[in-house]
């Protein structure tokens, strides 16, 4: 096993962790995309990959709203949905996840549309879909246990009575339900100021600075381990698949990270395209609004020190310590099982995260998985072997 190899492999370095150069290579297997052809072309930044039990590879195109599959060396098979609001179509793909039964569940989230969650079976075969149809709590991310039974990821929810939107990371059940919430972050919303721009530069700034206040991280392992951390400290806790007993808290000693004005720069181009998209006040998001939006955005001077979590097969955990925004390097620890650390990892062209610092990566059949996306923006699948696979 992969864990076994790390182990014999560095036991030295385990002994002193802190200064140890040891590393996981990750080397290149496959690698397709980017082509003309809409089969192969996925510009959105949400793009995402998933890998069934077989090898077949689906890429989430948000930007067709379709599904992508491909065989195992990369061959187009067939493309599932297209823009539309029936069983088998997609109107807002936001995530596509392929669950341990392999089943699967598309997530779909727009501004001012009220997510949904449609199940299919293996052969890609309608099976329900779930709305939210209230506003005390919206979805805005969604990522399923394997076993589809707890979702881990933000929502928020508008008091319009007390004139605020509450932000929050937590664990939901398939119905919406709260199981556990972990962050919560108010700020002032009053939806009939909303078109005055001095108002929207305001709530733009709070919206920013709610980006850099401690949230929750997740990851699901195939054993039912569930891992939460926050963001502002470097200590994961590992639960049992039902919540009920923590069964063991991973912490590592870290140098705090200036908050560089290059990233800060970054935020100004993310943000243009994201509130370009909102509906009824998209012409009014310029780059010198956005700009002086951030500019106004009381932000912290250091990083947070996790940004996020990933599981592999054997269940070793991956931490992501370091994401430039500019360049898309990022940098992870890697942890054995029983929260030994290994050794570091570091890959470019947001191979980790995207620049939502949602998981790009996926361990199957042996395998790593995730899109990255170069300087100029385009995005590949790519296939690695790691470690001593």
């Amino acid at each position: 096993m992969y864990t076994i190899f790390l182990i014999a492999a560095l036991s030295m370095a385990m002994t002193n962790p802190e200064h140890s150069q040891s590393e996981v290579e990750f080397k290149v297997d496959l690698e397709f995309g980017g082509g003309e052809d809409e089969r192969m072309f996925w510009p959105a930044l949400n793009t995402s990959v998933q890998v069934d039990n077989e090898g077949h590879i689906f890429v989430c195109d948000p930007s067709a709203n379709k599904v992508h599959r491909f065989d195992e060396n990369g061959s187009w098979i067939i493309s599932y949905g297209g823009r539309g609001e029936g069983p088998g179509e997609f109107s807002n793909l936001s995530s596509f996840q392929i669950l341990a039964d392999n089943t699967r569940v598309a997530f779909e989230v727009a501004p001012g549309v009220l997510p949904k969650l449609t199940f299919y079976d293996a052969d890609m075969n309608f099976v329900e879909r779930k709305m939210t149809g209230q506003i005390s709590m919206i979805p805005t991310s969604a990522t399923f246990s394997p076993d589809g039974k707890l979702i881990a990821g933000t929502y928020i929810s508008l008091d319009p009575n007390k004139q605020v939107m509450v932000s929050s990371s937590g664990l939901l059940d398939r119905n919406y339900k709260i199981i556990q919430e972990c962050t919560r972050n108010e700020q002032d919303y009053q939806q009939m100021k909303m078109m005055d721009p001095a108002y929207l530069k305001k709530f733009i700034a709070q919206t920013i600075e709610g980006l850099f206040k401690p949230t929750c991280v997740f990851a699901f392992a195939n054993d039912g381990k569930i891992f939460i951390a926050r963001s502002d400290r470097y200590q994961i806790d590992i639960w049992d698949s039902k919540l009920e007993t923590k069964i063991r808290s991973i912490e590592k000693k870290y140098t705090p990270r200036p908050f560089s004005d290059a990233n800060r720069d970054r935020l100004v181009d993310i943000h243009i395209s994201a509130w370009r998209q909102a509906p009824g006040i998209g012409d009014m998001i310029t780059g010198p609004f956005i700009t002086q939006a951030v500019g106004s955005a009381e932000l912290p001077h250091t990083e947070n020190p996790i940004h996020g979590l990933i599981v592999s097969e054997d269940g070793s955990l991956l931490v992501v310590t370091e994401l430039d925004m500019v360049t898309g390097t990022q940098k992870v620890d890697w942890f054995s099982p029983d929260g030994k650390w290994l050794a570091k990892s570091e890959l470019n062209n947001w191979a980790f995260l995207n620049s939502a610092k949602q998981s790009r990566m996926v361990f199957r059949n042996g395998f790593a998985y995730c899109l990255t996306t170069d300087a100029n923006e385009v995005n590949r699948v790519v296939r690695y072997s790691y470690g001593g696979n």
